[in-house]
């Protein structure tokens, strides 16, 4: 018998990656057409899908843009924003990297592929990794080699609110619709993405409900249970983090422990999330994963985790986070309007 992780791998991959809307790259588009036609693992009998007419040539996307904030604590963290073309419809994104990995350089590749889907994509140095070492005016530096658990939980309440300060401005001047954003995070990442989640959505009690929650969805590449004070039990004991928010789990499958600590993520989850009715034909529950599903789980057959991933064309995850942002975000325009923020939120 199949448990519900195993089923959702096989059952949801297929439709799950059929009919992604990849605007502006042609020949990613042609590549990623070929490879949905047989992509189900012998799962999908459905007949191969029509090639798509010839991609029109795109205008140029806006070149990205260096960005840096000062923190409540007085860290400049600095970062590049890749900004959209679809205004105050665009959804933003914050990709947010491992533990002494490159920083923001983890998520060039991935940043800009995303832009080319018609997102605003930002992609900060978090403190100690990057250009974000340096207190203002020169002082104190921070060294990655001495960071701990204060400095980590620091990421949550410091760094990550400075840059939602970056992405109200930018919300404000229709640039982006930050009701709509979707956190991205690898490993450590992943940890900092659940936790300033739950900080998010605390604000609606912190704030008597004039700072309304930004954060709609989470990509969570390898998250760890636990990650230097930043416990995984603490956002799923929110009921808006583990049942209001999308969430997607990426995992390599060939690394036991990294895999085992996801499944039992996606498991605490999957009782929270909506499951399609019985009874429904491939077809119907084809529709209802584009259309209701909102809770994800795939297991990568790699040893990488993290944004290694990222790194193996074949496994397309660019292309699975493309899709489910699409799916869950970029099409509920009346689901999340946009609004201009407040000055005081």
């Amino acid at each position: 018998m199949k448990t519900p992780a195993e089923y959702v791998i096989r059952r949801v991959d297929a439709p799950f990656l059929r009919g992604v809307a990849l605007r502006r790259i042609p020949a990613i588009t042609a590549c990623l057409a070929l490879c949905l036609a047989g992509f189900a693992l012998g799962q999908d009998t459905q007949p191969p899908e029509p090639s798509p007419p010839p991609a029109q040539e795109a205008p140029p996307l806006p070149e990205p843009d260096p960005v840096d904030r000062t923190t409540g604590d007085g860290l400049v963290v600095r970062g590049t924003f890749f900004p959209s073309t679809q205004g105050k419809n665009a959804v933003p994104v914050i990709l947010l990297h491992s533990w002494k990995g490159d920083g923001r350089k983890e998520f060039e590749d991935l940043a800009r592929f995303l832009q080319a889907q018609g997102l605003a994509v930002l992609v900060p140095d978090l403190r100690g990794h990057g250009q974000s070492t340096t207190f203002k005016g020169g002082g104190a530096t921070l060294d990655l080699a001495r960071m701990g658990p204060a400095d980590v939980s620091n990421m949550v309440t410091e760094d990550m609110e400075a840059w939602r300060g970056f992405l109200v401005q930018k919300n404000n001047e229709e640039a982006l619709n930050l009701n709509k954003l979707c956190l991205v995070g690898s490993e450590m990442g992943a940890s900092v993405a659940m936790h300033w989640a739950l900080r998010d959505w605390n604000w609606l009690a912190w704030s008597a409900g004039k700072r309304k929650p930004s954060v709609k969805a989470l990509v969570l590449l390898s998250p760890p249970r636990r990650f230097m004070g930043l416990d995984i039990r603490d956002p799923l004991a929110n009921p808006a983090v583990r049942s209001g928010l999308s969430v997607m789990i990426l995992v390599g499958k060939q690394d036991s422990k990294a895999y085992t600590q996801a499944n039992q993520l996606y498991t605490s989850l999957l009782k929270y999330h909506p499951q399609p009715p019985a009874g429904l034909n491939d077809e119907a529950l084809a529709r209802w994963d584009e259309e209701s599903r909102d809770l994800f789980f795939r297991a990568l057959d790699t040893k990488l985790e993290g944004s290694k991933t990222l790194l193996i064309p074949t496994l397309r995850v660019p292309e699975r986070i493309a899709l489910f942002i699409d799916w869950r975000l970029v099409r509920k325009n009346r689901d999340f309007p946009w609004q201009e923020i407040g000055k005081k939120q």
